[in-house]
Formats: structure tokens, sequence, C-alpha cells
């Protein structure tokens, strides 16, 4: 289920946030006027689904050989908490973003507030 998850955020699926990224870069290019981009995102998110799609349908279209050819494999406690951690934080943000994205446009808006520092240093005389 995990890898599943995971590869539909990688997709855009809406509710993960993979999809919450794509949308953003998506609204963002075509406000710019940069269609090609906006076009590549969603040709390349087509051509990603027919790499995707098919490892998920086989994971649970054929569950008798591959369950066999998986029956010894365990995941350790570690292993669990860090996929488990994962699959939440995708899920968590792409249902609910906003704290995220407010908090990256506090730190861009300080970014910008911040002046360019442009001294050069002088040249070098060889005394």
């Amino acid at each position: 289920l995990a890898l599943a998850v995971c590869m539909l955020s990688l997709l855009g699926f809406p509710g993960t946030a993979g999809f919450i990224g794509k949308w953003y870069i998506l609204v963002a290019a075509t406000g710019t006027g940069q269609l090609p981009l906006a076009a590549i995102l969603v040709l390349t998110s087509v051509i990603s689904a027919g790499y995707y799609l098919p490892v998920i349908m086989a994971m649970y279209m054929q569950p008798e050989p591959f369950e066999q050819a998986h029956a010894g494999m365990h995941v350790g406690r570690l292993g669990g908490a860090v996929v488990t951690v994962s699959v939440a934080g995708l899920l968590f943000l792409g249902i609910r973003p906003n704290r995220l994205l407010d908090l990256a446009k506090t730190s861009g808006d300080g970014l910008r507030a911040v002046p360019a520092v442009t001294t050069a240093s002088p040249a070098p005389t060889g005394r």
C-alpha cells in the first residue's frame, strides 16, 4: 500500500503532496505565460502514468504469485516507521498543505526583504 501511495503521489494524484506540487507549478507556469512548461508538465505526467500504473496494477491484480514470492520478507520496526511517516506526510500535505505553504511564503517574503549585497573586493595590486 505504501508503494502505491508513493507512486500515486509521484503521478500527481489528487489528495497527495505530489498533486499539490504539480498544481502550484502548473498555476505558476500558466500565470506567467509559460505555456510550454505547463504542457511539458502535463505530458510528463501522462508518460509517468504509463510507468507507475502497471506496477500498481501488478501489485493488486496478480496477488497469488506475488504474495508467494515475497512471503518471507519482513520490514523492521525502524523501516516500518520511516515508511509510515513518509506515507502519512504525503497524504497530510496533499490534504492540508496550507501550513507548509504559509511557511514557505513567509520565508520567501523574508528573503525578498533583505537587500542584496553586491560589494566587490578591490583587485589585488601585486605589492
